[in-house]
């Protein structure tokens, strides 16, 4: 199995999130998204990411990528209030 999962103390919540396979091109953005849009590591807009979890398991996926070794990586966000 590969994912994450990522304790956000500070809101008190636990993300899962797991990598999946895309079936086909049709897909589109939820009520929660502005937007949606494939694109490589380098095309990401990391500083315009809206929450830390969605960086950090990003940032995963893509070291673990180098290696073609998918994990499951587990951790905690600790937010100073």
């Amino acid at each position: 199995m590969t994912g994450t999962s990522i304790g956000e103390t500070s809101v008190n919540e636990v993300y899962l999130i797991f990598r999946g396979r895309l079936v086909d091109a049709n897909y589109e953005r939820g009520d929660e998204s502005l937007e949606v849009k494939l694109m490589t590591e380098d095309e990401i807009p990391w500083d315009q990411i809206g929450f830390s979890v969605i960086r950090d398991t990003l940032k995963c996926y893509f070291k673990d990528g180098e290696t073609d070794d998918f994990s499951f990586h587990m951790g905690d966000i600790f937010c100073e209030q």
